[in-house]
């Protein structure tokens, strides 16, 4: 019964991070940090512009859900927004594939147009 809800969760996460975007508060990570205060001590911190990038990405992946759940491509809507969870995933386990998605954006774009 919980997958019928998927378009309502991920309206909640677009909300969510479209906030965090535009220079609220991140609500995801400050839920963590109070979950996890004892482990956090001293831990490093993301780069702005990299956590910018991040929900960047992750606002036009839950927006383009959002739109083939509306036009009834359930299965394209859960594709998409799995894609963000899978990022999620890989992020827990030290991998943070959007970064290497932003650093090779960076390194291309300093490729193509310099400084």
């Amino acid at each position: 019964a919980s997958v019928l809800h998927a378009p309502c969760l991920i309206a909640l996460d677009l909300a969510a991070t479209l906030l965090a975007l535009f220079g609220g508060p991140n609500l995801l990570a400050l839920a963590g940090r109070e979950l996890l205060k004892g482990r956090l001590a001293g831990a490093p911190v993301e780069a702005f512009e990299l956590a910018r990038f991040n929900n960047a990405i992750a606002a036009v992946l839950f927006a383009l859900a959002l739109i083939a759940f509306a036009l009834g491509w359930w299965l394209a809507g859960v594709s998409l927004a799995a894609i963000v969870a899978l990022a999620a995933a890989l992020a827990i386990c030290a991998f943070c594939f959007r970064c290497l998605l932003y650093y090779q954006f960076k390194l291309n774009r300093y490729r193509l147009f310099g400084q």
